[in-house]
C-alpha cells in the first residue's frame, strides 16, 4: 500500500511539473508576441490552418496540435506536437516551426532536407523524390520530395539549388502560399524567436531571391 502511495505521489508530481512548464512556455511565448508584431493564440488562425495541415509532414500524420502561436499576416511562430495514432506505436514529438508565407504563391507540397535525416515515413508522405544533376553540393547532401515534380523542377532551378543552404538538422517544407522552417524535434526557446525568424527568412530569401525561382 505505501509502494503504491509513493507511484502515485511520484506520477503527481511528474503530472504538476509538466503542466507548470506548458503553462510557462505559453506564457513565454505570448510575452515574445509584441517583439515580433504578432498575436498569441492557442491554435492556428483559422486562415491558415488548412495550408499549414497540407504541409507534407504535418498532412500525413493522424494527430497534430498546434497550443502556442504566434502570428501576423505574413509569418507565424509555433510549437507543433505531433502523435501517431496508432495502437502499437503511439510515437509522439513536438517541434517549434517557423513558417513564412509567399503572397500569391501556388507552391505544390514539398519537403527537402538532409538525406540521411529524411525517414521511409516521411519520403512515403511527401511523394517521390525528384532527380536532379547540378549541383554537386546539393546532390550529395540534399533531397526533394514531393508528388509534382515537374513544378517541383521549376519552383527549385539550378540557380536556386545552388543558393540555398540548410543548417545542420533544419528541413523545409512548403504548399500553396507558405513554407515552414523547422527542426524535427527541436524545441526553441521564446527568447530566441526574433533570431530563429531570421534565419529562415535568410534561409527561405537565399532559395526565392530574384532569378534563383520561377514560382
Amino acid at each position: 500500500m505505501l509502494e503504491f502511495s509513493l507511484v502515485a505521489v511520484l506520477v503527481l508530481g511528474v503530472l504538476v511539473f509538466v503542466a507548470c512548464n506548458r503553462a510557462d512556455r505559453a506564457r513565454d511565448f505570448a510575452a515574445a508576441g509584441p517583439g515580433l508584431g504578432m498575436q498569441f493564440s492557442e491554435d492556428l488562425p483559422s486562415e491558415t490552418a488548412a495550408a499549414i495541415r497540407a504541409i507534407p509532414s504535418v498532412a500525413r500524420r493522424t494527430r497534430n496540435f498546434f497550443p502556442r502561436v504566434l502570428s501576423n499576416p505574413e509569418a507565424m511562430v509555433f510549437d507543433w506536437v505531433w502523435q501517431d495514432d496508432r495502437l502499437k506505436d503511439r510515437n509522439r514529438g513536438t517541434q517549434t516551426v517557423v513558417a513564412l508565407r509567399r503572397p500569391g504563391a501556388s507552391m505544390p507540397a514539398f519537403l527537402l532536407a538532409e538525406k540521411d535525416a529524411v525517414t521511409r515515413d516521411d519520403a512515403r508522405g511527401a511523394g517521390d523524390a525528384v532527380v536532379f544533376s547540378t549541383p554537386s553540393r546539393w546532390v550529395d547532401r540534399y533531397v526533394l520530395h514531393g508528388a509534382s515534380p515537374e513544378d517541383l523542377r521549376a519552383l527549385f532551378p539550378e540557380a536556386a539549388r545552388d543558393a540555398t543552404g540548410l543548417p545542420s538538422g533544419v528541413r523545409i517544407e512548403g504548399a500553396g502560399e507558405w513554407v515552414i522552417v523547422y527542426g524535427p524535434e527541436r524545441d526553441v526557446d521564446p527568447s530566441a524567436f526574433v533570431a530563429e525568424l531570421g534565419r529562415a527568412r535568410e534561409i527561405v530569401a537565399a532559395w526565392t531571391a530574384p532569378g534563383t525561382a520561377s514560382n
